[in-house]
């Protein structure tokens, strides 16, 4: 049985073509990360070391998750920031409904 929600499509990286599946509607994001990927591949290459294309590869596979596992950090650091900043203002609101309650006085 085919699974109709995806279907193939073929991208270039490194100037080598490859059949990749894809979900429907994706195509789109599937070759902007294609043109990303070989301009990241092409940036390490411009490095000037005689790597062989597995290694360039590797490489840049490596570089990409460091950069991934940073943003991730840094918008984990950016979610507790922001859960701090609720609780804060959670914190406020009971405050002023508390005052508001013991003064008799509502806005």
């Amino acid at each position: 049985m085919t699974d109709v929600s995806k279907n193939f499509i073929e991208v270039n990286v490194m100037d080598k073509l490859y059949r990749v599946t894809c979900p429907i509607g994706c195509e789109k994001e599937l070759t902007d990360a294609v043109a990303y990927l070989n301009c990241k591949l092409e940036l390490a290459a411009r490095q000037g070391l005689p790597y062989n294309r597995d290694h360039l590869a590797i490489i840049t596979a490596l570089n990409l998750s460091y950069e991934l596992l940073k943003l991730r950090s840094q918008m984990a650091d950016e979610a507790i920031k922001a859960d701090r900043l609720i609780e804060r203002i959670k914190a406020s609101s009971s405050h002023f409904n508390q005052l508001e309650t013991t003064s008799g006085m509502s806005l």
